[in-house]
């Protein structure tokens, strides 16, 4: 008589063992990433990274594997304020200043009346993808692995403030050459490359851990109001370059 629960149990362990015959692989991992060096306009050194990965072994020991990953950067509001010369929409030069000098007293003193403030928030986030070659060290459970990328990073600016550009801040009624308000969210998208190189720690058959360092290249958008320039408030974009050091944790399924 025919037993299914045999039949299941036969079933299951060839499946097993076809599993781990096989030369593919895949898996997940999620990890913090913190900056190396400046953090750049985040003002933030935290950064977050998953990413599905798919693995095929080689016929030596050696392994190759492609990545899908997203990666966020963390971000802070700060004063971007350019006190200093500004200028008027004709091009007229002023000032833009954020505090009045009593020369009686020699001190700074703040008013209110002529202040500028220019806060933003610099945002970072994208998709990428990995391509890399991994090498057993030895007998033990470490390997080294390196790999490049391809990184669809976006850039958001946010921007809230007023500009005022002033002559003669000191004068009991200054001129006002022009006052600019900002609520601005600017934003670009880039495809840049990048690389990585680091090491992997098989904990276990479907447990294991990485130290990368990575490498990314991305477009930076930054917003230019008219008080700082003397021409229509404008957008550039600057190529900027993000090196993050990965602490990642993974299952293989």
């Amino acid at each position: 008589m025919h037993n299914p629960s045999r039949s299941l149990a036969l079933a299951a362990m060839l499946a097993c063992s076809l599993s781990a015959q096989s030369p593919w692989g895949f898996g997940a991992k999620f990890g913090v990433a913190p900056t190396v060096g400046t953090p750049g306009e985040q003002r933030n050194r935290g950064s977050v990274l998953c990413a599905f990965q798919g693995e095929r072994r080689l016929a030596g020991r050696g392994t190759v594997f492609a990545e899908l990953t997203y990666r966020y950067y963390r971000s802070v509001q700060f004063e971007a304020t350019r006190f200093g010369t500004g200028f008027a929409p004709d091009g007229t030069a002023g000032q833009i200043t954020k505090w009045a000098f009593d020369t009686a007293a020699g001190l700074p003193r703040a008013d209110g009346r002529y202040d500028s403030v220019d806060i933003r928030k610099s945002m970072l986030e994208g998709m990428g993808l990995q391509v890399g070659y991994r090498h057993p060290l030895g007998r033990s459970i470490w390997s080294l692995q390196a790999g490049v990328a391809l990184n669809a990073l976006k850039s958001t600016q946010e921007v809230i403030g007023s500009l005022k550009v002033v002559r003669n801040r000191e004068a009991a009624t200054p001129t006002v050459l022009a006052t600019e308000g900002m609520l601005q969210s600017v934003s670009t998208s880039s495809l840049r490359p990048g690389c990585f190189t680091g090491v992997r720690g098989d904990l276990a058959s479907n447990l294991f851990v990485e130290c990368n360092l990575s490498l990314a290249t991305f477009a930076e958008v930054n917003y230019l109001p008219s008080s700082y320039t003397g021409r229509p408030a404008a957008t550039e974009s600057r190529n900027r370059t993000k090196t993050s050091l990965e602490f990642n944790a993974g299952l293989r399924f």
